[in-house]
């Protein structure tokens, strides 16, 4: 959503295709940190599912050039 503000500033008004998962988190899978020296949350990824997406948006990306 604050990607989208951020390019409707810059005058991008065409819609762009985005990659998303629908998958609602697992409420039992948040840690809670409550400590002096950090005081958040944490939801982890596994380590490789960021690139993995990237390699699926480039796949899109490099069909359509």
């Amino acid at each position: 959503k604050a990607v989208r503000k951020r390019l409707q500033k810059m005058g991008m008004k065409r819609k762009l295709p985005v990659v998303f998962s629908t998958e609602q988190a697992d409420q039992d899978a948040v840690i809670l940190v409550d400590d002096e020296k950090n005081k958040k949350s944490t939801a982890g990824t596994v380590s490789y599912m960021p690139a993995v997406f990237g390699c699926y948006l480039a796949e899109y990306v490099i069909r359509r050039i």
